[in-house]
């Protein structure tokens, strides 16, 4: 069917165009209003501060402090060995450490005992 008037072809064209633009514009317009909303602030709105939750306040830490309570085999070996002297003189002290640093520089051998190497002393 052709149309009378050429200008109803243009008209009907912009209608789709805008027929499919309009849900985008009202999309953005509708994104960027949240985004911006976000940045408001709100009249009740009252952040968590440290002195107003007594109970966990009162409750910091406890975890930690079981944990290592936990894992400490004796609590007065401090107060026990306080006057005792050790049990290795000085020159044996010495010893080992340079003992200990050779071995990082020349390490020791290894060996092989039924084909899986072992590291000899």
């Amino acid at each position: 069917m052709k149309t009378i008037n050429p200008d109803a072809e243009n008209h009907r064209s912009d209608v789709m165009k805008f027929k499919y633009e309009l849900p985008v514009l009202v999309g953005l317009l509708l994104g960027i209003g949240l985004a911006l909303s976000g940045c408001g602030a709100t009249s009740g709105f009252k952040p968590m501060f440290v002195g107003e939750t007594p109970l966990l306040d009162s409750k910091f830490g406890d975890a930690v402090r079981a944990a290592r309570a936990s894992q400490t085999l004796d609590t007065q070996a401090g107060a026990k060995n306080a006057g005792k002297q050790p049990n290795m003189d000085a020159e044996s002290a010495v010893n080992s450490v340079h003992t200990l640093r050779e071995t990082y520089k020349t390490p020791p051998p290894t060996f092989t005992i039924l084909g899986a190497p072992v590291q000899g002393r």
